[in-house]
C-alpha cells in the first residue's frame, strides 16, 4: 500500500493557491490546544491526505512536518531517483544494504559544460534525511574525465534499532566546489628577520582555534593589514606579520571564504632544513557595515626575533576555482539493487 500511495502522490500537484490558502489557515482563536508531536503529526498529515501531494510540490508544508516528524515528512515525500538542474544530472546508481548499513552510490554528471571535475568537492551542502536517528557520511569514490562524472559513496548506519531497510532517504545538494588548486611545499619570500613588534588586540569575531589557542577565548591577534604584494599564492593574502610577546605571528586571511574555501597552513624550515609547527592558530572574521566578510587565520611559531632570523617561511595551499549553485534532490527506497558493483569511473 505505501509503494502504491507514493506512486499515486507522484501523478498531482497542488496549485499554488491551493498551498498559499493552506499555509494561511488559522485555528479559532478561542480555542487554544496545545498538540504533542504525535497531534501535530497526525494534523498535518490529514490535512496531506486530504490533498495528496501537498508535501511534495509545497516546501513550507514539508518543512513544517518535518521538523514535527520526519518518519511522516520522509513518508509523503515522493520517489525521485534522478534530477536535473542547469544542465547537472544527479542520480542514484546502486544500494548495498547489510546488516544496519546501507551504501548507496549517487553520481553527479555536468551535461553541458567542464563544471565537474576530479576535484569537485560537496563543500558541507548537502542534506541526508532520514525519518529515524542515524549516522551518515558522503565522500568522493571517483571521477570519469570522459562523461564529466564524479561518484559520491553515501553510507548510513541506522540507530536505535530500526530496520534500515524500506524506508526512504533524501539526499540534496545545494553547490559544489571544482577545479581547485592545490600547491604544497609553497615558499615564501617574507625576511622572518626583519619582522618587529605588532600591536595585537582581540579577534573581532573568534571562529576557531587549534593547539595552544584552541580553548583562549580572546586570543591575542594582530591588527589586520593591507595584503602583502609579494605572496605567491593567487586568493589568499597575508595581511600582517611580527612578533608578540616573543612569539612570531603570521596572519592570511580570505575574501568569501565561504564560497570558495580557500585555505592554507604555514610552517618554518630551521637553519638545518627541520620543520618547525606552529604551536597554536586562531580563527576570526570581520564584516558589517556594508562591507565583505574577511577570513583570518593566525599562526602562532614559539620562535624568538633571534631564531626567526635562521628560519624560512613555508606553506601548504588550496584554492578553488569554480562554485556551482543550484537545487539537486534524489528521494528514494533503501532497498538491495539487483546487481551491487561501484560504476566504472577512474578513482583519483
Amino acid at each position: 500500500m505505501k509503494e502504491r500511495y507514493c506512486k499515486l502522490m507522484d501523478r498531482c500537484v497542488p496549485g499554488e493557491e491551493l498551498v498559499r490558502a493552506a499555509v494561511k489557515v488559522r485555528r479559532p482563536a478561542r480555542r487554544r490546544l496545545r498538540l504533542g508531536a504525535a497531534a501535530a503529526a497526525a494534523a498535518l498529515a490529514a490535512c496531506f491526505l486530504a490533498t495528496p501531494v501537498l508535501a511534495a510540490a509545497a516546501p513550507p508544508f514539508r518543512a513544517a512536518l518535518y521538523s514535527v516528524s520526519p518518519a511522516a515528512a520522509q513518508y509523503f515525500t515522493p520517489v525521485q531517483h534522478a534530477c536535473e538542474d542547469q544542465g547537472i544530472r544527479m542520480e542514484v546508481l546502486s544500494v548495498y544494504i547489510h546488516g544496519d548499513t546501507a551504501e548507496i552510490y549517487i553520481s553527479l554528471q555536468d551535461q553541458t559544460g567542464n563544471r565537474i571535475d576530479e576535484t569537485t568537492d560537496l563543500f558541507d551542502s548537502y542534506d541526508i534525511l532520514r525519518p529515524y536517528d542515524s549516522t551518515a557520511t558522503c565522500r568522493f569514490a571517483g571521477y570519469d574525465a570522459q562523461t564529466h562524472t564524479v561518484l559520491f559513496l553515501i553510507t548510513i548506519t541506522e540507530q536505535g534499532g530500526h530496520r534500515i531497510e524500506g524506508d526512504k532517504v533524501t539526499f540534496q545538494v545545494r553547490r559544489f566546489l571544482s577545479h581547485k588548486e592545490e600547491q604544497e611545499g609553497t615558499a615564501i619570500p617574507l625576511s622572518l628577520g626583519d619582522l618587529a613588534e605588532a600591536p595585537a588586540g582581540a579577534p573581532e569575531t573568534l571562529t576557531g582555534g587549534s593547539g595552544a589557542l584552541a580553548f583562549e577565548e580572546a586570543p591575542a591577534v594582530l591588527t589586520p593589514g593591507e595584503p602583502w604584494e609579494g605572496f605567491p599564492v593567487k586568493g589568499i593574502d597575508l595581511t600582517a606579520a611580527g612578533y608578540v610577546d616573543g612569539k612570531l605571528h603570521i596572519q592570511l586571511a580570505v575574501e568569501d571564504y565561504l564560497d570558495n574555501d580557500n585555505h592554507g597552513w604555514l610552517y618554518l624550515k630551521g637553519a638545518a632544513g627541520e620543520i618547525i609547527e606552529p604551536v597554536g592558530t586562531a580563527a576570526f572574521c570581520t564584516e558589517g557595515n556594508g562591507a565583505a566578510r574577511v577570513d583570518y587565520q593566525e599562526f602562532v611559531f614559539d620562535v624568538s626575533p633571534e631564531e626567526g632570523a635562521e628560519c624560512t617561511l613555508w606553506g601548504d595551499f588550496v584554492t578553488c576555482g569554480t562554485l556551482t549553485e543550484g537545487c539537486w534532490r534524489v528521494t528514494f527506497p533503501l532497498r538491495q539493487s539487483d546487481t551491487w558493483a561501484q560504476p566504472p569511473v577512474e578513482k583519483t
